[in-house]
């Protein structure tokens, strides 16, 4: 573990972070806030019985199920469908006496989490490595997060194996051919751009290429089209191939360019929290049957201290104890239903949410895991 890991265990112990409820986005059957506007519990001028309502979402809502902003990333991500696939279940399932989820589009996941830190949202899903790097390095360091102290993790979300992808016809067939080449990392808030831009520099050199920042989604036009010459693609949970791929693989015949061995070793040197493995690409695709080295992200489902603790541990429970309806649902919630997959994988040295921390404890499932306890607990 990094000396920067390290550390961030006791600066975050010491740090218990009082802030307001965050991305509220509005009350379902309910009128908001107490109105207590001197408090800092309401700003709007409510009665003092629950008909106020709150500029920051901190009003306690009168018993009112209240809906939350979870900031997931672009449209077509695997983040803004399983936030998708989560909320609508809930609402499907008349499980939203005491909250609703209300899954938007952001300019990606580390452009999710800013949401979050910004209080425009409630929820968000960053990276093992974006927790590790915050709050000033990395994709944080020309604009540091305002409040890294008040992050807490509820549960992980899922994963994705990025890797670079070519037309078979391109000539392109090493990373040396991509010299002057035009390369797609995805959108540029995107939680994966700093380590595909980190393992392409490490091939090649970004100076010897042209970067291009476009939403995963677009890719294969993009690629198709040949305003690109190559793409980071990817697959979700080892196991699934998102929509777009899909697309992809339907539409163009591809090839993939696989790591470096001396640069797969110093990618997991250089960025903590990541790794690199091999796929059986027949598992996915028609267009592209080999193995392929994709790298390993994950990603985790994080709120603040500002989040109501009733509201961390439903969630935390509710995203467990219905985990296997919400695998059937969609085959990209395989995260849900297995703690090996949803505890083992988020950062360690995070603290949890003191909600979740709560039904962790509760179900027994904390004390099979190497995580770090909310000061509040």
């Amino acid at each position: 573990m990094s000396n920067h890991t390290t550390s961030r265990r006791k600066v975050l112990a010491g740090a218990a972070a009082a802030t307001g409820m965050l991305g509220l986005a509005g009350c379902a059957g309910g009128n908001g806030g107490d109105g207590n506007g001197g408090d800092g519990n309401g700003e709007s001028g409510g009665n003092g019985n629950g008909n106020g309502s709150s500029d920051d979402g901190s009003g306690n809502g009168g018993g009112a199920t209240q809906e939350f902003t979870f900031a997931t990333s672009v449209e077509g991500s695997t983040a803004f469908r399983i936030g998708s696939t989560f909320g609508e279940y809930l609402r499907q399932e008349n499980l939203t006496d005491l909250f609703e989820i209300n899954a938007v589009v952001s300019p990606g996941a580390t452009g999710g989490y800013r949401m979050m830190d910004q209080g425009e949202a409630a929820f968000s899903t960053p990276s093992t490595y974006g927790l590790e790097v915050s709050p000033d390095q990395g994709p944080f360091a020309d604009n540091p997060l305002n409040d890294f102290n008040a992050v807490r993790q509820i549960r992980g979300n899922f994963s994705v194996q990025p890797f670079l992808i070519v037309q078979a016809d391109s000539g392109i067939e090493s990373w040396d051919d991509l010299e002057g080449q035009t390369v797609s990392f995805g959108s540029a808030g995107a939680g994966t751009r700093v380590p595909s831009e980190t393992i392409l520099d490490l091939e090649i050199g970004l100076e010897n290429i042209t970067p291009e920042y476009v939403g995963y989604s677009d890719q294969p036009a993009a690629l198709r089209g040949g305003r690109v010459d190559a793409i980071f693609g990817y697959v979700n949970n080892s196991a699934i191939a998102p929509g777009w791929m899909q697309e992809l693989d339907a539409t163009v015949d591809w090839r993939h360019i696989p790591y470096s061995d001396e640069v797969r070793s110093e990618f997991e040197q250089q960025l903590p929290y990541t790794s690199t493995l091999e796929v059986d690409g027949s598992n996915f695709f028609e267009s592209f049957t080999d193995t392929i080295t994709p790298y390993n992200l994950t990603y985790v489902v994080s709120s603040t201290t500002g989040l109501d603790d009733e509201v961390a541990y439903e969630f935390a429970k509710l995203s467990y104890e219905h985990g296997e309806a919400l695998l059937e649902s969609d085959n990209s919630m395989g995260f849900y239903p297995d703690p090996d997959l949803f505890l083992e994988t988020i950062h360690p040295d995070v603290p949890v949410h003191k909600g979740a921390y709560d039904y962790y404890v509760e179900s027994e499932l904390w004390g099979d895991y190497d995580l770090t306890a909310p000061p509040e607990a």
